[in-house]
């Protein structure tokens, strides 16, 4: 992860504030039919973590569009704390 910063953030479970955000950059090897070889492809992901709650939140996106594996957005929220 590259960066640490402190946030509020709202989800279905509620508002917290005080949050930590980490966001951070991964790269995966995928291979890439059209250059024929492996290519680092970057995993960005933001998380959301709260005092006596932990993890409410995280977005992960994966920006690729090779052919065995297709990128997209993943979103979760914390629900409930019930």
């Amino acid at each position: 992860f590259r960066r640490v910063l402190f946030r509020s953030v709202s989800v279905a479970a509620g508002d917290y504030t005080g949050c930590v955000q980490f966001k951070g950059v991964s790269k995966i090897m995928l291979w890439v039919e059209s250059d024929m070889s492996y290519k680092e492809m970057p995993i960005f992901s933001l998380e959301w973590y709260c005092p006596d709650v932990g993890l409410v939140k995280l977005e992960r996106r994966e920006p690729t569009t090779a052919r065995l594996f297709q990128g997209g957005v993943m979103r979760m929220t914390l629900l409930s704390t019930h």
